[in-house]
Protein backbone atom coordinates (compact mmCIF):
# COMPACT_ATOMS: atom_id res chain seq x y z
CA UNK A 1 0.00 0.00 0.00
CA UNK A 2 1.25 3.58 -0.98
CA UNK A 3 1.90 5.98 1.23
CA UNK A 4 -0.34 9.33 0.54
CA UNK A 5 1.10 11.66 -1.51
CA UNK A 6 2.40 15.17 -0.35
CA UNK A 7 0.70 18.02 -1.48
CA UNK A 8 -0.61 18.33 -4.93
CA UNK A 9 1.94 19.95 -6.66
CA UNK A 10 4.79 19.51 -4.47
CA UNK A 11 7.55 17.11 -4.97
CA UNK A 12 8.80 14.42 -2.74
CA UNK A 13 11.21 15.93 -0.03
CA UNK A 14 15.30 15.38 -1.02
CA UNK A 15 16.84 16.20 2.27
CA UNK A 16 16.37 17.95 5.04
CA UNK A 17 18.65 21.36 5.30
CA UNK A 18 19.80 22.71 8.38
CA UNK A 19 18.94 26.54 8.78
CA UNK A 20 21.36 28.94 10.20
CA UNK A 21 19.74 32.50 11.51
CA UNK A 22 21.68 35.49 12.37
CA UNK A 23 20.85 37.91 14.18
CA UNK A 24 22.26 41.76 15.01
CA UNK A 25 22.81 43.41 18.87
CA UNK A 26 22.54 46.74 17.16
CA UNK A 27 18.73 47.78 16.79
CA UNK A 28 20.72 51.35 14.97
CA UNK A 29 20.90 50.01 11.64
CA UNK A 30 17.39 49.30 9.39
CA UNK A 31 19.94 47.29 7.08
CA UNK A 32 19.22 43.61 6.13
CA UNK A 33 21.49 41.53 7.31
CA UNK A 34 22.62 38.87 5.34
CA UNK A 35 24.48 35.13 5.76
CA UNK A 36 27.82 35.14 4.66
CA UNK A 37 28.02 33.12 1.01
CA UNK A 38 28.36 29.25 1.19
CA UNK A 39 31.92 28.25 0.34
CA UNK A 40 32.05 27.32 -2.93
CA UNK A 41 33.70 23.49 -3.70
CA UNK A 42 37.02 23.26 -5.59
CA UNK A 43 37.52 20.97 -8.04
CA UNK A 44 39.46 18.88 -6.19
CA UNK A 45 36.03 18.29 -4.45
CA UNK A 46 35.04 14.54 -4.09
CA UNK A 47 31.79 13.42 -3.58
CA UNK A 48 30.95 12.66 0.59
CA UNK A 49 29.35 8.76 1.45
CA UNK A 50 26.87 9.65 3.75
CA UNK A 51 26.97 6.22 5.08
CA UNK A 52 30.71 7.14 6.82
CA UNK A 53 29.87 10.07 8.03
CA UNK A 54 27.39 11.91 10.64
CA UNK A 55 26.62 15.64 9.19
CA UNK A 56 27.74 17.31 12.50
CA UNK A 57 31.11 15.91 11.44
CA UNK A 58 31.53 17.90 8.43
CA UNK A 59 33.48 20.79 7.52
CA UNK A 60 31.27 24.05 5.98
CA UNK A 61 33.00 23.14 2.40
CA UNK A 62 32.10 19.43 2.91
CA UNK A 63 28.43 20.16 3.77
CA UNK A 64 28.22 22.92 0.72
CA UNK A 65 29.92 20.09 -1.67
CA UNK A 66 27.28 17.60 0.04
CA UNK A 67 24.30 20.17 -0.60
CA UNK A 68 25.68 20.98 -4.72
CA UNK A 69 25.90 16.54 -4.72
CA UNK A 70 21.96 16.30 -3.90
CA UNK A 71 20.84 18.89 -5.87
CA UNK A 72 22.71 17.90 -8.74
CA UNK A 73 21.26 14.16 -8.18
CA UNK A 74 17.56 15.62 -7.79
CA UNK A 75 18.21 17.48 -11.56
CA UNK A 76 18.62 14.19 -12.81
CA UNK A 77 15.25 13.15 -11.35
CA UNK A 78 12.49 15.34 -11.79
CA UNK A 79 12.03 18.71 -14.07
CA UNK A 80 11.59 22.05 -12.46
CA UNK A 81 7.88 22.18 -13.35
CA UNK A 82 6.63 18.62 -15.18
CA UNK A 83 4.05 18.20 -18.17
CA UNK A 84 0.88 18.09 -17.53
CA UNK A 85 -0.14 14.91 -16.72
CA UNK A 86 -3.79 13.20 -17.02
CA UNK A 87 -5.42 12.45 -13.15
CA UNK A 88 -6.30 9.36 -14.12
CA UNK A 89 -2.26 8.30 -13.83
CA UNK A 90 -1.90 9.60 -10.28
CA UNK A 91 -4.91 7.61 -9.49
CA UNK A 92 -3.34 4.23 -10.51
CA UNK A 93 -0.08 5.60 -8.66
CA UNK A 94 -1.94 5.20 -5.22
CA UNK A 95 -3.23 2.31 -3.38
CA UNK A 96 -5.27 4.70 -0.52
CA UNK A 97 -8.90 4.77 -0.66
CA UNK A 98 -8.72 8.41 0.82
CA UNK A 99 -6.17 9.56 -1.71
CA UNK A 100 -8.59 8.45 -4.74
CA UNK A 101 -11.40 9.78 -3.71
CA UNK A 102 -9.21 13.53 -3.47
CA UNK A 103 -8.35 12.91 -6.89
CA UNK A 104 -11.71 11.81 -7.89
CA UNK A 105 -13.32 15.10 -6.30
CA UNK A 106 -10.61 16.83 -8.21
CA UNK A 107 -11.89 15.26 -11.64
CA UNK A 108 -15.47 16.17 -10.96
CA UNK A 109 -14.95 19.90 -9.75
CA UNK A 110 -13.24 20.49 -13.42
CA UNK A 111 -9.59 19.65 -13.02
CA UNK A 112 -8.26 17.48 -16.10
CA UNK A 113 -4.46 17.06 -14.86
CA UNK A 114 -1.91 17.90 -12.72
CA UNK A 115 1.91 19.10 -13.15
CA UNK A 116 4.25 17.78 -10.58
CA UNK A 117 7.65 19.50 -9.79
CA UNK A 118 10.54 18.84 -8.39
CA UNK A 119 10.83 19.02 -4.33
CA UNK A 120 13.68 20.95 -3.54
CA UNK A 121 12.62 23.62 -0.87
CA UNK A 122 11.40 26.17 -3.61
CA UNK A 123 8.41 23.97 -5.15
CA UNK A 124 5.53 25.56 -3.58
CA UNK A 125 6.82 29.07 -4.90
CA UNK A 126 7.58 28.05 -8.32
CA UNK A 127 4.60 26.07 -9.05
CA UNK A 128 2.59 28.80 -7.52
CA UNK A 129 4.32 31.38 -9.82
CA UNK A 130 3.88 28.69 -12.73
CA UNK A 131 0.43 28.76 -12.09
CA UNK A 132 -0.30 32.33 -11.73
CA UNK A 133 1.69 33.02 -15.13
CA UNK A 134 -0.03 30.15 -16.84
CA UNK A 135 -3.39 31.44 -16.05
CA UNK A 136 -2.75 34.67 -17.35
CA UNK A 137 -1.15 33.76 -20.60
CA UNK A 138 -4.09 33.26 -22.43
CA UNK A 139 -6.18 36.55 -20.91
CA UNK A 140 -6.34 39.58 -22.90
CA UNK A 141 -3.72 41.91 -22.12
CA UNK A 142 -5.43 44.60 -20.31
CA UNK A 143 -6.05 41.65 -18.04
CA UNK A 144 -2.75 40.78 -17.50
CA UNK A 145 -1.46 44.84 -17.19
CA UNK A 146 -3.82 45.13 -14.09
CA UNK A 147 -2.25 42.23 -12.36
CA UNK A 148 0.87 43.19 -12.76
CA UNK A 149 0.16 46.65 -11.93
CA UNK A 150 -2.11 44.83 -8.99
CA UNK A 151 1.28 43.10 -8.34
CA UNK A 152 3.30 46.06 -8.22
CA UNK A 153 1.02 47.72 -5.95
CA UNK A 154 1.87 45.50 -3.04
CA UNK A 155 5.64 45.53 -3.22
CA UNK A 156 5.92 48.51 -0.78
CA UNK A 157 4.41 45.45 1.87
CA UNK A 158 7.39 43.40 1.41
CA UNK A 159 9.76 46.04 2.43
CA UNK A 160 7.53 47.13 5.41
CA UNK A 161 7.49 43.00 6.35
Amino acid sequence: MSPDPPAAGSGVSVADQPVASTSTSSSSSSAPVAPPPAPQPTEDSHPIPLSKCQLSDLTDLEIASLTQQIKAESANVRPLIGALEPLERFKDEYDSERVRGKIEWLSKSGWTGLRRSRGDGDCFYRSFAFSFLERLVPLPPSFTQLSLSKIESLLPLLDQA
